[in-house]
């Protein structure tokens, strides 16, 4: 087996891959589902999580849960990313601090 295709160690890191994965899903129905899932991540305030999703955003990867040759993944999960960190952001403002790098970017 690849060592590509292995899923990464920590378990947060793992969801955040999950969930770019989602955010990158050619069915628009699931992308909205996901970033629902963003939004709420802002709004109970989930550092951890927001921060590996910011690390996914800012390499564009989702290993193992993306073919990495598929640019609308990346497109799409951008988009998606920025709606969901929006909404969230509307109740919980402070939520989105480590998203802040990526936002300035």
């Amino acid at each position: 087996m690849s060592s590509e295709l292995e899923p990464p160690n920590s378990l947060v890191v793992s969801l955040a891959s999950y969930i770019w994965a989602g955010l990158g899903s050619p069915k628009v129905a699931e992308r909205w589902q996901y970033a629902h899932v963003i939004r709420s991540v802002v709004e109970l305030n989930w550092t951890k999580l927001l921060e590996a999703l910011v690390v996914r955003a800012e390499t564009g990867t989702a290993t193992p849960f993306v073919d990495e040759r598929l640019e609308f993944y990346v497109w799409h999960a951008y988009q998606w990313l920025l709606i969901g960190l929006a909404r969230g952001g509307l109740l919980n403002p402070t939520g989105l601090r480590a998203a802040i790098p990526l936002l300035q970017h």
